[in-house]
């Protein structure tokens, strides 16, 4: 029987303790993605100067809560291993394996050990008692005294294998926290303090000594460390391993262990656990720091570093063993116990720690609840299939009996009036419950409203929220007022309402928010955010506190009436990841205020709970700011190199595109961080406020300037200015002597350089008139050929004319005479210029081919083919270019054939130009080489003329004059010959010369 009993009492305890909830709280990560150099933390501190510092097993980081400066051996570290830290007479020492780094700004000097210790890792430092004095303990069980910058002293601590792990000097004496016990070290000596407990640190604060232990829990010495309480899992610790600890301004303790973290409160001995949302966090706790602004900071193993953003807000999700976090509306009974309505899900209730549950199994209509109503009598339930009453006498849930004259089967808002009417709203309209009817009121009837989502009463009058504007309803004249757009509000849709202390009524609309005054009927519209999401607000609250809260599609905001009110200044404060509101988008009117006066509101990622006493006022938080680079022209300038004898940063007339980065110290809202500056020497006035952590000046006139800058939290004062080095443009150059000595030289020099010019000139022209007249020589040389023709081929004509008529073919006679007049009087026509049309240069060539072939009785056929994008009429070429190749390939190709001959010649446009192919299916150039040798008598004068034409012509044009061959062409699969080929290459527009008169 008694075994009976313990094990009901075991599952009591078992279900309480499910269905209790944890306080889950929102911590900000900052890891590699960040910026942060390593994950592997391995110490934190924050300096005097307010950055916070991170050693990890990848380098060091410096965090002003916004970005990280990482060092690393290219920085001045020994190593990127970085043990622990230490700030000693306001320096900041960094011990890396092998040595100690100080740190000055962005300065580091190393100070590494002998060789005999070069791989010593440095586990923990402690301030000597002596001016400039540091102790360090180190893996190896040394005990290091380091001073002006050497090691003064090493000693070994006599304990066999035992692990140093902390040191600290209390009162004058040195601590050592080691495996076996904490120990005081005198004359080289060991004295226990605590034995057989396994010390992972060691602090003092406010006159007494802390130790935290890994087996142990945590030691507080009250006495000046004679007598020790414990901190264990009897007082409220989950267990006995603890790993650090660190105390608030308020001398609250934080303590961290393996999976748990506490606030601890010394002056009436409570603790309180604290249930981080990311597991990860809680698993790899190493360090833990206070802020000077509060905050709390762990440095983890793995995770990187990560802020608690305080106990303001709770979190609460499925994890936390909920049936749903989508929470849509809040009601609270009397009897204090919270009703949440669910998305998909049914109600939860809450009361004293203990979550309940209504869904279908208890006979509610729909699993998705819109919104609650509390009355005397129980509660009422709108979801997507009617109303549900649960019922406080029989604590069970009925159906209403009205659902079915309902304008529409979901209910998204509920109200109960003052006279006791429930007024029931719907996506068609709304209805109207008196407790024995349901009806709609006259007023109502012939209006069209649609999507109520809220109601409010104010004195007699019932308001009401539509996709048309805002309604206000007289309960006793009966009268409907409808307020839209032309009235004042910000947008036609509005979604919640809400009445503040003094009776103005609150809007929330697609588009901000609007105040309504009931007396006067004025409306006033709010932006919440410049952004447009941020004005989509889905719930509003006025609390008793006087904070108006707006939840919107883009995070949660407050802003405090009473200042609203006392200087009509409006400033909204985001209520976000660093507050520890990790959602974004609000749910639907999902806002309440507690008795208590806590608020709970619903969020698409789980609902919320402030807690209201527990909120730093951040507005008030004096901000440092400091500047943290200068660049010219987007480049960092060095300040050793532009300083002068008084300091002041110096730079040329031209260097006058300056970039000023600057960046506020602040770690509790750093995205609510605003800017101003001025720069003195152009102005006094300070820049309207803005989040841009840097500002570029162009153009800057020659002058003196000073930089100032000064930081402030949104809605807050601004903090005390920093100020740059003084910063002197120096005025041009060209006033000075020695720049118009200097000149002087430049023109006398620019003189001497004209003068190499012109003789270069000269000299250039005579070169042009030898080739000119050259040119000339040649030219008369081409006329004196064009003019006489070749002397073989006029003969050989003659004698075929003589031929025709010796042989009485008339007609053969005839046409050889007529085409060879033509050719010669071409020949003469052209005899005087130079460059021909196309057109005329082909139809010589055609006329020759023609006599060629009459002559030879066509021993050889030819074709000629022109692109026909070449216009003949328009483009010159040199006169009888092509002529001499196509004689050549007749007489020396064609003619020694047994074989009809064939001749190609093909004009097309290339990149290079135009260009002219021959190609004949001759002996080829070798074989009509050797018959050359013995019996011909043709001389191609016209060839070499040719030749030396295009050479002269590319010399004094510059243009692309060329000849390609002649080559012989080869069979690809015997190797024969098959014939020759020759290229010619002209410009497709070549220069006009002018034409060659004999003098």
């Amino acid at each position: 029987m008694r075994a009976h009993l313990f094990c009901l009492l075991f599952i009591a305890l078992l279900l309480q303790s499910y269905s209790s909830y944890a306080q889950r709280q929102h911590f900000v990560s900052y890891s590699i993605k960040e910026g942060l150099a390593q994950s592997q933390v391995r110490d934190m501190l924050q300096a005097e100067d307010g950055f916070i510092w991170v050693a990890t097993g990848g380098g060091l980081s410096r965090f002003d809560g916004f970005r990280f400066t990482n060092y690393n051996r290219s920085n001045g570290l020994l190593s990127t291993y970085v043990s622990c830290l230490l700030e000693h007479n306001g320096v900041l020492w960094a011990a890396c394996q092998g040595g100690l780094v100080t740190i000055d700004g962005d300065s580091l000097h190393a100070y590494p050990f002998d060789s005999a210790y070069a791989n010593t890792t440095i586990v923990d430092m402690a301030s000597g008692t002596q001016a400039g004095e540091l102790h360090l303990i180190t893996n190896d069980r040394r005990l290091i005294t380091f001073k002006n910058g050497r090691i003064e002293n090493v000693v070994t601590v006599p304990l066999p294998q035992t692990t140093l792990r902390s040191i600290e000097i209390f009162e004058d004496r040195l601590m050592l926290g080691t495996k076996d016990g904490l120990f005081e070290w005198k004359n080289e000596t060991l004295i226990p303090i605590l034995e057989n407990a396994s010390i992972s640190s060691i602090h003092q604060y406010n006159g007494e000594l802390w130790a935290t232990s890994f087996n142990k829990g945590v030691f507080r010495s009250r006495s000046h460390a004679q007598r020790w309480d414990t901190i264990n899992v009897n007082r409220g610790l989950k267990s006995n391993h603890t790993r650090d600890l660190a105390f608030d301004s308020l001398g609250n303790c934080w303590i961290i262990g393996k999976y748990q973290m506490f606030l601890y409160h010394p002056v009436n001995n409570s603790i309180k656990r604290i249930y981080p949302l990311n597991d990860e966090i809680e698993n790899s706790p190493r360090q833990v720091i206070c802020d000077h602004e509060g905050n709390f900071w762990l440095g983890t193993d793995g995770a990187g570093i990560a802020k608690y953003t305080g106990p303001d807000f709770e979190i609460f999700t499925t994890e936390d063993g909920l049936v749903s976090d989508l929470v849509m509306n809040i009601v609270q009974r009397e009897d204090s116990s919270l009703w949440f309505a669910t998305f998909g899900k049914g109600v939860m209730t809450y009361q004293n720690g203990v979550w309940g549950h209504y869904s279908y199994a208890d006979n509610l209509m729909n699993n998705t609840v819109w919104c609650l109503l509390e009355t005397p009598e129980g509660v009422w339930i709108g979801t997507s299939d009617g109303i549900n009453i649960w019922e406080e006498s029989s604590e069970k849930i009925r159906s209403f009996e009205f659902n079915d004259q309902l304008p529409f089967s979901r209910v998204s808002a509920l109200f109960r009036a003052d006279n006791g009417d429930i007024w029931i709203g719907t996506r068609d309209g709304i209805a109207v419950y008196d407790g024995e009817q349901l009806f709609t009121p006259n007023a109502l009837k012939n209006v069209k409203i649609q999507g109520v989502k809220a109601f409010l009463q104010q004195a007699s009058k019932v308001y009401f929220t539509s996709l048309n504007g805002l309604f206000c309803y007289d309960l006793t004249s009966g009268l409907l007022n409808q307020f839209s757009e032309e009235e004042g509000l910000p947008d036609k849709i509005v979604n919640c309402l809400s009445v503040d202390p003094l009776g103005n009524i609150w809007m929330g609309s697609s588009n901000g928010i609007a105040m309504l005054n009931p007396e006067t009927k004025q409306i006033r519209s709010y932006q919440v955010s410049h952004n447009f999401s941020s004005n989509i607000v889905s719930f509003i609250l006025a609390d008793k506190s006087n904070m108006l809260w707006a939840g919107t599609d883009n995070g949660l905001f407050k802003m405090d009436l009473q200042t609203l009110y006392a200087s009509d200044s409006v400033s909204w404060v985001s209520c976000g990841e660093h507050q520890g509101v990790i959602s974004s988008e609000c749910n639907q009117n999902a806002i309440f205020e507690d008795i208590e006066g806590n608020i709970w509101f619903g969020t698409n990622n789980g609902f919320f709970k402030f807690n209201g006493s527990g909120s730093r006022n951040q507005n008030n938080a004096v901000v440092p700011v400091y500047i943290s680079r200068l660049e010219l022209n987007y480049e960092p300038i060095k300040r050793n190199k532009r300083s002068n004898s008084s300091g002041a940063l110096e730079f040329r007339a031209n260097e006058n595109r300056l970039t000023f980065y600057y960046s506020a110290v602040h770690f509790t809202s750093p995205q609510s961080t605003q800017y101003s500056y001025r720069l003195l020497g152009s102005g006094d006035e300070w820049s309207p406020p803005a989040s841009e952590d840097h500002v570029t000046f162009s153009n800057m006139s020659p002058g003196t300037y000073i930089f100032e800058v000064r930081a402030k939290i949104l809605g807050g004062a601004w903090g005390n200015p920093v100020r740059s080095q003084e910063i002197r443009i120096n005025p041009p150059f060209w006033l000075s002597w020695w720049f118009i000595g200097l000149v002087l030289v430049f023109m006398g020099f620019i003189g001497y350089q004209v003068h190499l010019f012109r003789d270069k000139q000269r000299k250039r022209k005579k070169v042009i008139n030898e080739l000119e007249n050259k040119a000339k020589i040649l030219g008369l040389e081409q006329q004196t050929l064009n003019a006489h023709m070749n002397r073989h081929f006029i003969f050989n004509a003659l004698n075929s004319i003589q031929y025709y008529i010796n042989t009485q073919d008339r007609k053969s006679a005839n046409m050889y005479l007529t085409n060879f007049a033509h050719l010669v009087r071409k020949n003469l026509d052209s005899a005087q210029v130079d460059m021909i049309y196309l057109k005329d240069e082909l139809d010589r060539l055609k006329l020759y081919l023609k006599l060629e072939q009459m002559r030879f009785s066509d021993r050889f056929v030819y074709e000629l083919n022109v692109d026909t994008t070449i216009d003949q009429e328009t483009i010159k070429v040199p006169s009888m270019i092509l002529q001499p190749f196509v004689e050549n390939s007749i007489m020396h190709g064609i003619l020694p054939l047994e074989r009809k001959g064939n001749i190609l010649i093909q004009i097309k446009r290339t990149d290079e130009g135009l260009e002219f192919t021959i190609r004949d299916n001759g002996i080829g150039i070798t074989q009509s080489a050797k018959q050359k040798k013995g019996t011909s008598q043709h001389v191609s004068n016209g060839m070499r003329i040719t030749r030396q034409r295009m050479d002269l012509l590319r010399k004094v044009t510059g243009k692309n004059y060329s000849v390609i061959g002649p080559f012989e062409l080869q069979d690809s699969v015997g190797g024969a010959i098959i014939g020759t080929e020759v290229r010619i290459i002209l410009p497709e527009a070549p220069v006009m010369m002018a034409p060659l008169v004999m003098n």
